[in-house]
């Protein structure tokens, strides 16, 4: 949903539209492995939801490695398989991804 957009120019997009430009140039080229970071970041509901399940397809599709960082349980549950978890810089967990929900405590610490 980013065609009214291409006429503009890069000042005058919103945040969830420059959030979107910089998705559509990360996704046109053929990757190994991809690395983002809060990577739905100022987009709205609809967008969020499309954009996790287009990063899912294309990891199948693509047989890419993927790391992301993010702090929101369903993007992990959506797109991850292992889970990193860091703490002030310092590993904490590293575990499949279901582990890590059965471990993660109501207020976000985990249970080692």
């Amino acid at each position: 949903d980013f065609e009214k957009n291409l006429n503009k120019k890069i000042a005058v997009l919103s945040g969830g539209e420059l959030q979107k430009l910089n998705l559509i140039l990360a996704f046109s080229k053929s990757h190994q492995i991809l690395i983002v970071d809060e990577v739905t970041t100022g987009l709205d509901y609809t967008t969020r939801w499309k954009l996790l399940n287009y990063i899912r397809d294309y990891r199948k599709n693509n047989n890419i490695g993927f790391i992301i960082v993010s702090h929101y349980p369903e993007e992990i549950k959506a797109l991850c398989d292992n889970v990193i978890c860091l703490k002030n810089g310092n590993l904490v967990s590293h575990c499949q991804v279901d582990t890590f929900f059965k471990n993660l405590k109501e207020d976000g610490e985990m249970y080692v």
